[in-house]
């Protein structure tokens, strides 16, 4: 790796990740962190599988999408009876990747995600929502 590459990455992980911003590069990163933290939580539970789809990268519980993770944001899936509930939410926002949006699915904001209990709160809550969704 050449010598202006390796400050590059380094410069890179030493952005802070608080806050929106329009910073591809901060995005990127503070993606990737997310993306870490959101693994962390599942390694600590039961079997799960992360894929890169659409942009984003989304953790599976079985064959169902669970948490996802694109740009700054987290995407969580809700049980339908909590859906407007957490569309409520001062941070939260419906998923519209194709300029519809998809019930079931809404997107959290990093300013929501400011601990690593809210993080783990949203994380379990849909990861328990995928789980209660596998074929026994």
């Amino acid at each position: 790796m050449s010598r202006t590459a390796g400050r590059f990455l380094q410069a890179l992980h030493q952005i802070k990740c608080s806050g929106e911003t329009n910073s591809e590069a901060r995005q990127l990163s503070c993606g990737e962190k997310l993306a870490d933290n959101v693994r962390a939580i599942f390694r600590s539970g039961p079997t799960y599988l992360n894929k890169r789809m659409f942009g984003a990268v989304g953790f599976m519980v079985g064959q169902n999408m669970a948490v996802g993770v694109t740009g700054t944001e987290l995407i969580v899936r809700t049980e339908p009876d909590n859906f407007e509930a957490a569309l409520a939410l001062p941070y939260a926002r419906s998923m519209d990747f194709t300029s519809s949006p998809m019930k079931g699915f809404v997107n959290i904001k990093s300013t929501g995600l400011e601990t690593d209990t809210a993080l783990a709160v949203q994380v379990e809550r849909s990861a328990g929502f995928a789980r209660s969704l596998l074929v026994t």
